[in-house]
């Protein structure tokens, strides 16, 4: 990500942060630099790389994302030497973005921000409460955490009965804990709203009688990874996924997706299944080459002296001598 490209603005007119996707490019144009100069950089206002107040009126570009979007630059030379922080923009942008997006989702009561200045760490960034009042928390780290910091706050949020949801920017380090506990992960590009998760590839080779295990999804493509998976990323677009009292929802197009290839999985282990226990019950018509299983049946015994007796006397019931 350069450091000039934004997302997110401040409206000097309404007084409150604004997305690039909110109004038209030619709205944003006319309020920014040159022109009513009300469009300034949400970060140089409140502090970040300028002394808070700082109005720098921003210009408008489109970009690679798709008809429609673009985002806010400063104009040249009008930003802080080096521009924002990359990780701070990025923080910034991916609250304001998942916030939108979860109020636009259908079973979300409602949605708040969390308060968040430089050293302070909020309870969450992102509150939701879902219509059948479950409390859902979206976590946008904007540091590397350890296993230990990961866990005491997955913990604290449980404690209280809330879901937490964890977006990482796009390269973070992730801690081994999360992937431990089979949490979901995603990251958020914020300049164009892709989101990756990571999948499960399916497992291999598969072990002796592996069709009777409870759990046949490890051996498609699953969601999420098990933790010690060599998992691949999907791409898809913010937009696209949903929410519920679980966390974030796949689409609907990969989710039946999974779901085929699980049905694969589970109509090749009902074959495995089916020939086994054929085999089993009929070793002539077992796997050509393979020899039938030894029969283990109750040794002969001479019917007089009761001791084992040779098959081959198996006629008379008796040895010759008795």
């Amino acid at each position: 990500m350069q450091d000039d490209l934004q997302v997110v603005g401040f409206n000097l007119d309404s007084w409150r942060e604004v997305l690039v996707a909110e109004r038209p490019m030619e709205t944003w144009r006319a309020m920014g630099a040159g022109r009513a100069e009300s469009l300034v950089c949400f970060f140089c206002f409140h502090g970040f790389g300028a002394p808070a107040g700082t109005r720098v009126p921003l210009t408008v570009r489109h970009s690679l994302a798709g008809p429609g979007s673009g985002h806010f630059v400063h104009p040249s030379g009008a930003g802080p030497a080096g521009g924002h922080s990359r990780d701070l923009v990025w923080h910034v942008s991916a609250r304001y973005l998942l916030a939108r997006w979860a109020r636009s989702r259908r079973n979300v009561h409602s949605v708040r921000l969390e308060p968040w200045t430089p050293g302070h760490s909020p309870r969450a960034d992102i509150a939701v409460r879902m219509v059948d009042g479950t409390a859902v928390v979206v976590e946008v780290p904007h540091e590397a955490l350890t296993g230990l910091a990961w866990r005491d706050r997955h913990r604290s949020h449980r404690t209280t009965g809330a879901r937490d949801i964890w977006v990482w920017q796009p390269g973070a380090p992730l801690p081994q804990a999360l992937l431990d506990k089979n949490v979901p992960v995603w990251s958020l590009d914020v300049l164009s709203g892709a989101v990756a998760t990571l999948l499960g590839t399916p497992h291999r080779p598969r072990p002796p009688r592996w069709w009777d295990q409870d759990d046949l999804s490890i051996y498609a493509s699953h969601h999420p990874p098990c933790p010690r998976d060599n998992p691949e990323p999907r791409h898809v677009h913010l937009g696209d996924l949903e929410l519920d009292r679980n966390g974030m929802v796949l689409p609907a197009a990969l989710r039946r997706s999974l779901h085929e290839e699980l049905q694969e999985v589970r109509r090749e282990a009902g074959q495995e299944r089916h020939r086994t226990t054929a085999a089993e019950h009929h070793p002539a018509t077992s796997t050509p080459g393979r020899a039938p299983a030894p029969h283990h049946s109750q040794p002969l015994l001479c019917s007089v002296c009761h001791e084992r007796l040779d098959p081959a006397l198996s006629r008379t019931g008796r040895h010759m001598l008795c």
